[in-house]
Parts: structure tokens; sequence; C-alpha cells
């Protein structure tokens, strides 16, 4: 028994220093691992953040593009009739948003929902002004029936998704 007692007396102090030393050792990793983790998410920020702030610069570019009365002044020509006209604005925008399509990796969810918002009310409005005037009318009466519209209903859904992408690039600084 005495043996056994003189035993204890090495092996509990050195089994106290040992477990003290192995949480120190075990602390001082995980805040290593937390610092490292920092650094190379600081890394990280440093190439990600210009091209997160491109796709949203991107994006805004694309809602401008895609605003109905844009479209027209863009996509509209002399002899032009109506149903003309209301095929070149849809292929136009559609065009233009499968060009940026890929921008979604660089935004949230509810900011590329506002984008796909913006479009799809776009196409909508076109639609329901190419049902108020005649096909074969002058593209000019298209063009009005649109702004009237869109004046009479306040739909400017690319106003609002523009607001969502600034509310989201202002998080990121």
């Amino acid at each position: 028994m005495e043996e056994f007692m003189e035993m204890l007396k090495y092996i509990v102090p050195s089994a106290v220093t040992g477990a003290v030393a192995f949480l120190m050792v075990k602390k001082m990793m995980e805040q290593e691992n937390r610092r490292h983790f920092a650094e190379v998410k600081k890394e990280n920020l440093k190439y990600t953040t210009p091209v997160r702030l491109q796709a949203h610069e991107r994006l805004i570019l694309l809602l401008e593009r895609i605003d109905p009365v844009k479209v027209v002044n863009r996509t509209i020509q002399v002899g032009m009739t109506s149903k003309s006209l209301q095929f070149a604005m849809l292929s136009a925008i559609k065009e233009e948003f499968d060009h940026n399509i890929t921008q979604q990796l660089y935004v949230s969810r509810q900011c590329w929902s506002e984008v796909i918002k913006a479009k799809e009310d776009g196409l909508k409005l076109i639609t329901v002004a190419a049902g108020k005037v005649d096909p074969s009318s002058d593209a000019i009466e298209l063009s009005k029936a649109l702004i009237l519209i869109q004046a009479e209903q306040q739909f400017y859904t690319s106003l609002s998704a523009i607001e969502t992408v600034k509310k989201e690039i202002s998080k990121l600084f």
C-alpha cells in the first residue's frame, strides 16, 4: 500500500500537469485555427468584394436596360409595326437578361428575385400594352400605350429592384 501511495505522489502531479498542458495546447490550437480562418476570410474578401461589387454594378445596368421605356428607345425603328416592336422589345429584354444571368452567383437570393421580378413585370407590361393597340399599327402607338400604362399604374419595378441592389451593396461596405 505504501508503494502505491508513493507511486500516486508521482502519477497525480504528472497527470494534472499533463492535463493542464493538453488543455493549454488545445486552446492555443483553437485560437490559431480561428486566427487562420479570419486571415483566410480576409484574404478572400480582398478578391471577392470587387467581383461582387462589379456584379451589383452589372445588375443595375441590366435593370436600367430592361426598363420597357428605355427598351423602346433602343429598339424602335422607322416603319416598324406595333407587333414587330413588341417582339423586338421582348427579345431585347430576354437577351439582356440571359447575358447577365451568371450575376446571380454574387448576389443574395432576395436581390436576384427582385431582378427576375423586374424582368417579368417588364415583359408583362409590354404584352399588356401590345394588347391595347392594333398589331398592324405604327410602333409609336405601342410606345405611347406603354408609357401611358406605366404612368397610370406607377409600374416601375426596375426602380424597386435597383433600390434592392443598392441596399445590398451598402451591406458590403
